[in-house]
């Protein structure tokens, strides 16, 4: 799972950036206990302890002076015994070229947090001496929208991703969407697809927040994804599996290649902001022709005030 704080929920423009990846590694002594559920990623028990560290962690992050500005988000890889021991991905803004300084700043961030507190952070105990950041490689991520109109309604039960229902739609989104990839011309470059939450659609449907993760060392991003999502939607058209998709609402949101928006632009009215401008020139106008007006007819009443004096003389 991942939460994507920095992330434009309705943008279709593209903000282009290259994410680093760094793996973390951390101890919880209190507040969770190990079993073997822990070890399953579809247990219950696993997604509410992914939940629940995310949340922690990503705050720990995101309220860092230092990278709160590059924190993309992160995802649980595993839980371990010896109390629990948590591998995570962390996704920050940035290069291979500043990987060094940031995996510094990462462990400086989280070591500063956790002190603070003593080590205990919303009830869980972390281990302030038992912890490790290193990069894993620059990855070329593209973060996308996809809308379902039908085949799910919407329910606040999918915000919530310890729900047997968001579990079912993850699984089976995940499933349908790689398959779709992979039937395109991407399929060499693609390497997995990740769904990082659901939301309600500001028209209908459901709204799915989607991570396309390509291959290491490709050159292609996000005109790639563009491409191969034109190229399924040419040929199976508005149809994923049994959901039914709106084809014209399908956004790129992030990703580190060139500028290109699968999105076909809905038509809509004109900007509020814009709308206002009209209406409050239009009152100017009126005014200012009012005034007019009032100032020619002022000025022909003297004239003819003048006029009639002149005529009795």
């Amino acid at each position: 799972m991942l939460i994507t704080s920095q992330m434009s929920t309705h943008s279709t423009t593209p903000a282009l950036y290259s994410s680093l990846k760094i793996k973390g590694k951390v101890r919880i002594t209190a507040g969770l206990t190990f079993s073997a559920k822990l070890t399953n990623s579809d247990s219950i028990e696993f997604k509410e302890a992914s939940a629940n560290v995310i949340r922690i962690l990503s705050d720990v992050f995101e309220e860092n002076a230092g990278i709160g500005d590059k924190f993309m988000g992160l995802y649980i890889e595993k839980f371990s015994s010896g109390s629990v021991k948590v591998d995570f991905i962390l996704l920050l803004k940035g290069n291979s070229n500043e990987s060094k300084l940031l995996t510094k700043e990462v462990s400086i961030a989280y070591e500063s947090a956790v002190r603070n507190r003593s080590g205990n952070i919303n009830g869980y105990v972390f281990d302030m001496n038992v912890h490790s950041f290193t990069v894993v490689e620059d990855v070329r991520e593209v973060h996308a929208v996809l809308r379902i109109i039908k085949g799910v309604s919407w329910s606040p039960v999918l915000l919530d991703p310890t729900q047997r229902a968001t579990i079912e739609l993850n699984r089976s989104l995940t499933g349908l969407l790689t398959e779709a990839f992979k039937q395109t011309s991407l399929s060499n470059e693609f390497q997995s697809i990740r769904i990082d939450r659901f939301r309600d659609s500001d028209r209908e449907g459901v709204d799915t927040e989607y991570v396309a993760v390509l291959k290491a060392g490709v050159s292609t991003g996000i005109g790639g994804v563009s491409n191969a999502f034109k190229e399924y939607t040419e040929k199976h058209g508005d149809m994923l599996g049994a959901y039914t998709i709106d084809e014209n609402y399908s956004s790129l949101i992030t990703g580190s290649d060139t500028e290109l928006s699968t999105a076909v632009p809905v038509k809509a009215g004109l900007a509020t902001w814009v709308i206002a401008v009209i209406v409050i020139s239009i009152i100017i106008f009126i005014i200012f022709v009012g005034l007019i007006c009032i100032v020619v007819s002022e000025n022909h009443f003297d004239l003819t005030r003048i006029a009639g004096a002149y005529w009795k003389q």
